[in-house]
């Protein structure tokens, strides 16, 4: 468990996919350090960008705010996809709708699969 207050977000890059895995909590004093993180990962040109929010402790409003805006900033020039399953993550996006407005899977394999269903992200064990 994350200090309270407190986000993580520890980037690796398979292929052409930016996997970001966060811990901690998400909300209006840490979504800044995503939102850096972020475009960090577009200064590299990735086909892909994979959010894995599962070891989040909390998530509020403003980190959902910055998933939506990454989806519309991003639109088709790279797949950007998010991994939320559970009270924590999953139940509150799916609450409020944000599960209309971004690429939500439950495990990071399906987000990978989805990244290049025919491709090596498809058996990628991470």
């Amino acid at each position: 468990m994350t200090e309270p207050g407190k986000i993580i977000v520890n980037t690796t890059r398979v292929n052409t996919t930016v996997i970001m895995n966060c811990s901690g909590d998400l909300d209006v004093t840490t979504a800044a350090i995503l939102e850096r993180q972020i475009e960090d990962a577009l200064r590299t040109d990735p086909a892909a960008i994979v959010v894995d929010l599962t070891e989040l402790d909390f998530l509020a409003a403003r980190g959902m705010n910055v998933l939506i805006a990454a989806t519309g900033r991003l639109g088709d020039r790279v797949k950007f996809l998010v991994v939320a399953d559970g009270p924590k993550t999953r139940r509150p996006m799916t609450l409020i709708g944000v599960d209309n407005q971004v690429s939500l899977h439950p495990t990071r394999a399906t987000a990978l699969a989805a990244v290049d269903p025919a491709g090596p992200g498809a058996t990628l064990s991470v």
